[in-house]
């Protein structure tokens, strides 16, 4: 347990603020009793106590009334300093030191306070420690083993807030709150629930996540049926054009075949004269459609050129935005315009220029704020060594003359030898002078005293003196003795002071001038490093601030410099633009490549199938031609063998006529005969001629039957159709090939649309986010359970805590209330019914309450104040009784307030018990202060007190403590 040994003050509210206004306590255990009148300074030592433990300052101040004032003091800087020196939980001694600065100005006081200093003893070594106010205070909580709340409302209660028990409802509440450390646990309980709710709405983002992520593995999951859809349809589809291209086949071979067998000639002559008009035709759309094809190709790839400039220039556009709108404000604010690289570049170079003036400063000022704390240290360890001289002189004196003045103790014990020396003599003298007066009053028969010379009236008053003489004679060597053993104390005494004189004169050279002129150096040396550490800050502050702007300014130098470049670019971009332009300029580019392409597939479609025509009907006139002329050839030649016929005919007639006319007469017969032969055998050789010409014409007549029988209009209608089921096959075959065309692009879309980032990897992050959330969801339920677990944990240590509590204010009110009004009182914690649904955590509402048979009402405005102040009191001792485990300390500051005799007695007596109870626990120490000299006398008749502590002013003003005897107490009463 922890326990605390001795306190200095300086400085503080109405203690003095020079060295040797310094006031040393030395804590008594089991108790220590200050005793002073109003305003002497008793709440002080409270408040010191407090300072040094927690750091608080009293109710109703903020530090610079807390310190003694400098206009009282006709100072301008007045310097308050608390020590303490305790034991910490472990038993290690350690002294603290707290120190403030009040220091008037012109209108009001200005307040600070210094570094304190934490020393530990560790094998009898003393090692020191600055540290700020924040760190001391953990350290001080830690090394006490208490809290502050308890610290603050149960060790060290300020008188103002001694009756805080019995305040209202929300100022009880928390104060329980802090004792209790529920505040602690309620805030860890609230982080678990907020950690929790974070953990259920991240559950429900997985979910969320989950579901889009399912919708994409779905999705990507459908996409890949659809690709193997697809990829099985471009199969299917490619098969159906393979059988339409074998179906194909046969047709145009039938085709050809029966062109060759069926056209009409002149008919095929005449589609022959039209396929080829239609085919001179086609050529002419080709070449055409060639031509605007190829111009269309050369100004396509300059209009996708033109175009991908053109948004080549709105990327660097909208790069050169985005790096004005990124940088636009930062720039004009640190050069009050949006400069240029070489602008900026220039701006850069003079501020690092002035970042490595500014550096340089800062180093020399480092520098000589190194020196100066070196100085600083050097001076602080010497002024701590004077004043660990001047503590270590001053214990000595204290333990030698106590809290008195050293000189005139030291003439007061001299004028006390030199008395006791007279006494002495007068005592060795003494012997003789009685013996001499008894002789002569005996022998003599003196009737007068030997002294005065009075003449005695009667033999008894002679008789008396005589008797006198004698008892006084045989005291004196008593008294002679006891003199010269009282002189020789007080001879020994003053050897010692004036073996400690030389000591001090060091005490006042150390006062009066070493340690003034160290705290004045050190004050010189505080207010250059404060100076120094302005500067510092201030170069530190310029140095943050241009530091940073260079930083900007060179991240922002990179993206002007790309920006410039982007500027060369676009006027790049731009000039290219309007090269390409200048080519389309008067160019109609309504049609694309595709529709011309388009076209011409078609033309050339159209341009084959009348090639192909043409090229059949070719075939087909040939062989009839053929055909034709070997029938012309052998009708020919018949009507060459009749008109052979008919010439010879011609030439018999000549002949015969010839013959007439040359003929006579005489032979007349002859010829006739003659003229009857030939024509008989012309007959024969006429009708041989007929039958062979009847031959020709039969031959003739069935080639025309033959060229009857062969129906052409009925195979032109055929071959027509036949056309026909050829072309539905062909656009049956282009559909098909179309479809395949769609179908691969769709698998195309569809691998692309499978590699874009929500279902890349979809089944992968739908497992993690699977994942995450299981896991999640585990941790919440573990969260829940922890929650639920500390909160009963929490509601159990409260319910233990309350009954102890109850069950010590129970016994100490029944020992120590003597009215008939109350049985006892105790603390109700009722949960609280206002928390809200969603809110489960636990609630409490705290109230006294005083027991009338089986009526508890709240004691809070039906109590009087005697039996306010007794129930307040009675609570802190049970809460310290309860809390204090490693602390034994607690401090009673004015408990007889408002109390009337009888419970004040039986209050001496509780306390009395309680210390009695506890006397075997060597830490335990019960500081009570109090202005009733008769509960002091009632507490000094116990055994436990020998010593009390008497606070007062001086001459000054000043609070002093002096050291008394509790027996002092008792003979002025």
């Amino acid at each position: 347990m922890s326990r605390i040994e001795k306190m200095s003050i300086l400085g503080v509210r109405s203690f003095g603020i020079e060295d040797k206004d310094k006031q040393i306590i030395t804590f008594f255990s089991p108790l220590t009793i200050l005793v002073g009148p109003n305003g002497a300074g008793k709440t002080t030592i409270i408040e010191c106590l407090k300072y040094i433990c927690t750091g608080d300052f009293p109710p109703g101040t903020k530090g610079n009334t807390f310190v003694h004032d400098p206009k009282v003091a006709q100072e301008t800087d007045v310097r308050a300093q608390i020590r303490l020196q305790f034991r910490d939980v472990n038993g290690e001694l350690i002294a603290v030191q707290r120190s403030m600065v009040c220091t008037q100005k012109s209108k009001k006081t200005e307040f600070k306070t210094l570094e304190g200093v934490i020393t530990r003893t560790k094998h009898g070594e003393k090692v020191s420690v600055s540290s700020k106010c924040a760190e001391i205070d953990r350290e001080m909580i830690s090394s006490l083993g208490v809290s502050r709340s308890v610290l603050n409302n149960v060790i060290f209660c300020h008188q103002e807030d001694s009756n805080w028990p019995l305040s209202e409802g929300k100022a009880l509440k928390q104060k329980f709150d802090e004792i209790f450390s529920a505040t602690r646990y309620i805030k860890a309980l609230e982080t678990l629930r907020q950690v929790r709710q974070t953990q259920g709405q991240k559950v429900k983002e997985c979910q969320t996540e989950l579901k889009y992520l399912k919708q994409n593995k779905e999705k990507a999951c459908e996409i890949r049926d659809q690709i193997t859809s697809k990829e099985a349809q471009l199969t299917s589809s490619k098969e159906i054009v393979k059988s339409y291209e074998n179906e194909l086949d046969p047709l145009k071979e039938r085709e050809l075949s029966k062109a060759e067998k069926n056209s009409n000639v002149e008919a095929l002559k005449t589609e022959v004269i039209s396929l080829q008009n239609e085919k001179a035709d086609l050529d002419r759309t080709l070449r055409k459609l060639d031509q605007e094809m190829e111009q269309l190709n050369h100004h396509t790839t300059t209009r996708t050129q033109m175009e991908m400039l053109t948004k080549d220039k709105a990327d660097k556009d909208e790069q050169i935005r985005k790096i004005k709108s990124r940088h636009s404000d930062e720039l004009t604010s640190l050069l009050g315009y949006f400069p240029n690289k070489k602008q900026l570049e220039d701006w850069l170079h003079s501020k690092s220029k002035e970042i490595n003036q500014t550096r340089d400063r800062l180093a020399k000022l480092n520098k000589e704020l190194a020196s100066a704390e070196q100085n600083k240290n050097h001076i602080n360890n010497e002024l701590k060594r004077k004043e660990e001289q001047l503590s270590s002189y001053e214990d000595k004196l204290f333990d030698v003359c106590g809290s008195q003045d050293f000189e005139s103790d030291l003439d007061r014990l001299k004028e006390e030898i030199e008395k006791s020396s007279k006494q002495r003599a007068m005592l060795a003298g003494a012997t003789a002078v009685y013996s001499q007066f008894i002789t002569q009053l005996t022998d003599e028969n003196q009737s007068c005293c030997p002294v005065c010379q009075r003449v005695f009236q009667t033999e008894a008053e002679l008789q008396e003196v005589i008797s006198d003489l004698q008892s006084k004679l045989r005291l004196a060597p008593d008294k002679l003795k006891s003199t010269e053993s009282e002189l020789k104390k007080k001879e020994k005494r003053r050897d010692e002071m004036l073996g400690l004189v030389p000591m001090r004169q060091s005490i006042i050279d150390l006062k009066e001038k070493e340690i003034p002129e160290l705290r004045n150096k050190l004050q010189n040396v505080n207010r250059d490093i404060q100076r120094l550490k302005n500067d510092i800050e201030e170069q530190e502050t310029l140095l943050g601030t241009i530091m940073p702007e260079e930083e900007s300014a060179k991240v922002c130098l990179t993206d002007v410099t790309i920006m410039e470049r982007f500027q060369m670019e676009l006027k790049d971009v731009e000039r290219k633009i309007a090269q390409q332009a200048a080519k389309l300029q008067g160019l109609d580019l309504d049609r694309t490549v595709q529709q011309v392409n388009q076209e011409k597939q078609e033309k050339q479609h159209k341009l084959d199938t009348v090639s192909s025509k043409m090229e059949l009907n070719r075939k087909l006139i040939q062989d009839q031609q053929e055909q034709i002329q070997h029938l012309k050839s052998t009708t020919n030649e018949l009507k060459s063998e009749k008109l052979q016929i008919s010439t010879n005919l011609q030439r018999r007639q000549q002949l015969e006529e010839q013959t007439v006319e040359l003929s006579t007469e005489v032979q007349s017969l002859f010829r006739e005969i003659k003229i009857q032969e030939r024509w008989l055998q012309d007959n024969l050789t006429l009708r041989k001629r007929n039958e062979e010409l009847k031959e020709v014409e039969e031959e003739r007549k069935q080639h025309l039957k033959e060229m009857g029988q062969m129906q052409v209009l009925q195979m032109k209608n055929e071959h027509q159709k036949l056309e026909e089921k050829i072309d539905s096959i062909k656009r049956n075959h282009s559909l098909a090939i179309g479809r395949q065309k769609g179908y691969e692009e769709e698998i195309i879309h569809f691998k692309r649309e499978l590699r874009e980032p929500q279902f890349r990897d979809a089944e992968e992050k739908y497992r993690e986010m699977m994942i995450v959330m299981r896991t999640t969801e585990l941790v919440n339920k573990d969260l829940d359970i922890y929650y639920k677990t500390l909160d009963q944990a929490i509601m159990k240590f409260h319910s233990m805590k309350m009954e102890e509590i109850n069950k010590i204010i129970r016994d100490l009110w029944r020992s120590t209330y003597r009215g008939q009004d109350i049985e006892y009182i105790e603390i109700r914690s009722d949960a609280d019914e206002n928390v809200s649904a969603s809110d489960k955590r636990r609630n409490y509402n705290y109230r006294v309450v005083m027991l009338k048979g089986d009526t508890a009402l709240d004691m809070r405005g039906r109590c009087s104040a005697g039996q306010k102040v007794l129930a307040s009191l009675i609570i802190r001792l049970a809460l310290a009784e309860t809390f204090c485990l490693n602390c034994g300390i607690l401090a009673l500051d004015e408990p007889t307030t408002n109390l009337d005799r009888e419970n004040i007695e039986s209050l001496a007596h509780a306390l009395v018990e309680i210390i009695k109870s506890r006397s075997q626990q060597r830490n335990f120490q019960l500081l009570v202060i109090t202005h009733d000299e008769d509960f002091v006398e009632l507490l000094g008749r116990s055994e436990y007190v020998e010593k009390f502590y008497r606070i007062k002013k001086n001459i000054d003003q000043c609070s002093e403590i002096v050291k008394c005897s509790v027996s002092s107490l008792s003979y002025v009463h």
